[in-house]
């Protein structure tokens, strides 16, 4: 039986006075199942082709904060309370955030939510470069793996899911979080592209955003485990091989976790794992 959901667009707006908007997000409210969940272009390229000026790393911050926003009020908790007429007003319109408004909601049905999502997605966001760019498998196909392998032991409360982590100056949001002596902070990183560049450039960018996360930040008492999802084109596994050694360089604790390892690193985290303790971070 299809269910209802409602969604609206996110627009980005450079300039009141040229008035020209940019769909930038996707928020959907799925009321059968009290889910709201947000989705935004993983590459902003096409942004900054259209406004060399832009700064993408404050845009990239905003619409991950739209994205916790929407993945806490998913909570069933909040979620009567979430959906009321003034859910834009009251939880995502940022006093500083002007460029930025949301259309009229829109409604439709579905089955299942990660399809509909997937299918808004490609649809809004084609021209962004990563979505038409994606193989078979993205980042939450290796979340997915994850979640499933620690949930068959019933351990998937002790595993927060998307938590940011900050130093003032640039946010990094990661899939996964918990403790087994260290804070570890997961992150699935699938690089299933059709074309090299797309690999490239995902590796540095995260090299990048580590590198910032760095500076004036204590990460003694953290590890950084990272999730690779290998092409499935493997005349692109040189490039893949590239961006592996880019993220080995990273300064941080860190681990480096190939997709064949990953059954294995899901039994590991499952037999050392605490509670994750939010004030660690």
């Amino acid at each position: 039986m299809n269910k209802i959901f409602k969604y609206c667009l996110l627009k980005y707006r450079p300039s009141l006075v040229l008035d020209e908007q940019v769909n930038i997000g996707i928020l959907f409210i799925f009321a059968d199942d009290s889910k709201i969940q947000f989705s935004f272009p993983k590459s902003l390229s096409r942004l900054s082709a259209l406004y060399p000026d832009i700064d993408l790393p404050d845009i990239k911050r905003y619409l991950s904060a739209f994205q916790v926003r929407a993945n806490k009020l998913s909570d069933k908790n909040l979620f009567l309370k979430a959906t009321s007429d003034n859910l834009i007003e009251n939880e995502f319109m940022l006093a500083d955030a002007n460029s930025f408004f949301f259309s009229d909601f829109k409604v439709g049905v579905y089955e299942s939510i990660d399809s509909i999502v997937k299918h808004f997605t490609n649809q809004y966001f084609a021209y962004y470069g990563d979505y038409s760019e994606t193989g078979r498998k993205d980042d939450d196909y290796l979340v997915r793996k994850f979640t499933e392998g620690v949930k068959q032991f019933d351990k998937l409360p002790f595993y927060q899911r998307n938590v940011p982590l900050s130093n003032g100056r640039v946010t990094a949001n990661f899939d996964i979080a918990w403790q087994n002596g260290t804070t570890n902070f997961a992150k699935a990183l699938s690089f299933d592209y059709v074309k090299a560049e797309s690999i490239q450039r995902k590796a540095v960018q995260w090299f990048g955003e580590m590198v910032q996360l760095n500076m004036n930040n204590d990460l003694s008492n953290k590890r950084f485990d990272f999730w690779l999802g290998e092409p499935t084109n493997r005349q692109l596994f040189k490039p893949y091989e590239k961006a592996i050694a880019i993220l080995e360089t990273i300064p941080q604790n860190k681990r480096i976790i190939i997709e064949k390892d990953l059954n294995s690193y899901i039994e590991e985290a499952i037999e050392t794992y605490k509670p994750l303790d939010n004030s660690l971070f």
